[in-house]
């Protein structure tokens, strides 16, 4: 039950909704904010940076992939992940 309160997530959460690496989603970040219009992290935090959960939830639902096609890509397989994550950003 939602209390109406924000809920925010980190890199790794925000990486394994996208089934990619942490790493992968830190090495895409930049491009992935500039160009592909991820959202912002959170103003209030620097360290470790946080989301809102439902902005990025949008995001993926936005991308046109739903989470059974993210789900297609291994966990953990940094290529895949990699390939899968600039696909759905529209690189490739």
């Amino acid at each position: 039950m939602r209390t109406g309160r924000t809920e925010w997530v980190g890199a790794k959460e925000i990486a394994h909704l996208l089934n990619i690496t942490p790493a992968t989603f830190h090495r895409n970040l930049t491009r992935l904010t500039a160009e592909e219009a991820f959202p912002l992290p959170s103003p209030h935090r620097l360290k470790p940076r946080t989301w809102r959960r439902q902005a990025v939830e949008n995001w993926i639902d936005s991308q046109g992939y739903s989470r059974a096609e993210l789900a297609g890509v291994p966990p953990g397989t940094d290529s895949g992940g990699k390939v899968h994550l600039l696909r759905m950003a529209g690189a490739g």
